[in-house]
């Protein structure tokens, strides 16, 4: 798997031009072409029917367009693909945020996106958008989180290991990414309750097949602490660049919900995030 068009979301928070640098670093890195999704405004409400989710807005249209704002950060988006190089597509739809991200997301191989801030007004996709796209779209979803400085290449990276269908999806999801890292640790952590044998050694192996060299960690933990919160610690520590994921759901409604582990990854990461379902 190659990701050939890569999709990044963008918006009108001052933590944008930071995730632009990194999608079109990821774009010449892949020789990808890069699309800049301009979506400003929030979902509002999410209606769950019938096994599925609809976003609707309250309210007027829900995306701003073609206003100085955009015109600017197109600008922006522009001069930074023609700088380093990669071809681009330009799209500022109209309509719900939720529907057009998750249309452009299954054109896309890869879609970045920004963690959800509720004190940032201009954040495009709120949590309800953002699991939408995650559970829905069926492509990789690398989430870059606000406040904090990015690093200037993916070069660590942290798997969160359990042997489930979720986390072997990410990983395959991932390939691109960990073929151009330099350093790559699969994590497990392992509760008392749980017990079994360890797989992280036969993803290993698998990972060699692909020429990537991973090492594995198996985190002994019987404290209450959430399998999130130690996540968090672990890949602080580890200083890693990047956390692959899956993401993991409940509920009845086609899993349209983030479980806890995802839920607290994406409300407290100081680490951009693939996660895929």
């Amino acid at each position: 798997m190659l990701y050939k068009n890569i999709c990044v979301h963008l918006d009108d928070s001052p933590h944008c031009q930071q995730r632009l640098t990194l999608a079109a670093k990821l774009a010449a890195q892949h020789d990808a072409r890069l699309t800049g999704l301009y979506l400003v405004s929030p979902v509002r409400e999410v209606v769950f029917a019938a096994d599925m989710a609809v976003s609707v807005p309250l309210g007027g249209s829900d995306t701003s367009h073609g206003g100085p704002h955009e015109i600017s950060m197109k600008e922006r988006f522009i001069a930074q693909c023609e700088r380093v190089d990669v071809r681009y597509t330009w799209s500022a739809p109209e309509g719900v945020a939720a529907q057009a991200a998750l249309h452009a997301a299954r054109n896309a191989d890869l879609l970045i996106a920004r963690q959800y801030d509720p004190d940032d007004a201009h954040a495009g996709l709120d949590m309800n958008a953002l699991e939408t796209v995650v559970f829905s779209s069926g492509v990789p979803v690398l989430i870059v989180p606000t406040r904090v400085t990015l690093p200037e290449r993916l070069d660590r990276v942290l798997i969160a290991w359990n042997d489930s269908r979720e986390a072997r999806r990410a990983v395959a999801d991932a390939l691109p990414l960990l073929l151009c890292a330099s350093e790559v640790t699969i994590l497990e952590i392992n509760r008392p309750e749980t017990g079994g044998e360890s797989s992280a050694e036969a993803l290993a192996g698998l990972l060699a097949c692909h020429q990537i060299t991973a090492q594995t960690r198996r985190f002994d933990e019987d404290t209450d602490s959430s399998d999130g919160v130690l996540l968090l610690s672990q890949a602080e520590e580890m200083e890693a660049h990047l956390v692959v994921m899956g993401a993991y759901g409940h509920g009845r409604l086609r899993e349209l919900m983030l479980g806890g582990v995802t839920r607290t990854m994406l409300r407290y990461m100081t680490t951009p995030i693939l996660i895929s379902h």
